[in-house]
């Protein structure tokens, strides 16, 4: 499943945190984590097709990607 990683990083130019959007491949997930593969080369010192362990609220899934809560499919008022 394909989404995005979000993470903060210190510009000491400009004295601000800049928010850095790098395209990633979720390979699992856990209650608090997502174990993802970069798509991008250079981040926080990993190379393209690394595979680390990101907290959940750092990674934005597309809607069209999203698993639907509850599957309704087989539901009584469907027959």
């Amino acid at each position: 499943m394909k989404a995005t990683y979000l993470y903060q990083k210190y510009n000491y130019q400009t004295g601000r945190v800049d928010i850095i959007r790098v395209p990633v491949q979720i390979v699992s997930e856990t209650d608090k984590t997502y174990q993802v593969k970069l798509l991008a080369p250079n981040v926080n010192g990993h190379k393209w097709g690394d595979i680390i362990r990101v907290q959940r609220k750092s990674i934005d899934i597309p809607q069209s990607e999203r698993q639907p809560k509850y599957d309704y499919s087989n539901a009584w008022w469907h027959n």
